[in-house]
């Protein structure tokens, strides 16, 4: 399975902002956390898991992820290109990234949070916990347009 991005959605009226989603099922998920960076444009990746899935929401912010599915766990291939994602809270779109993936993240503004939803206890997630150094895949460079 593919990442896939699932929409947000806001309802305004005379009380206020209502943000939600009806198309994201969050009964499977077990914890969350929240990313916010000191910098900006600031790297954490790569970070896989073949078992756990994961929902990125921006609060706060812009961020690039970057999602690879490695066709070798023990030795991936430095070549090939991780699919790149930009969300945003002004967007109001989560990316929802199945087991089986690297993720990476680069926040692309000043204030930024990200929640995370994981599917696995911290003990879980730990004993299914792979590392790449930050530029293994480098689609971080911004292309000026």
């Amino acid at each position: 399975m593919d990442a896939e991005l699932i929409k947000i959605q806001n309802i305004v009226d005379d009380r206020g902002l209502l943000t939600f989603s009806n198309d994201l099922s969050i009964e499977r998920f077990k914890r969350f956390y929240i990313v916010e960076n000191h910098r900006v444009n600031f790297i954490r990746a790569w970070h896989g898991h073949l078992l756990e899935s994961k929902v990125f929401i921006p609060l706060d912010g812009t961020f690039k992820i970057g999602v690879s599915h490695p066709d070798d766990w023990n030795k991936p291939n430095k070549d090939q290109d991780p699919k790149t994602f930009i969300i945003s809270s002004l967007d109001r779109q989560a990316l929802l990234v199945p087991p089986g993936n690297y993720n990476g993240l680069q926040n692309l503004t000043a204030h930024n949070r990200l929640l995370v939803f994981s599917d696995k206890l911290l003990s879980e997630s730990i004993a299914d916990d792979y590392r790449l150094k930050f530029d293994f895949w480098n689609p971080w460079e911004t292309n000026f347009r």
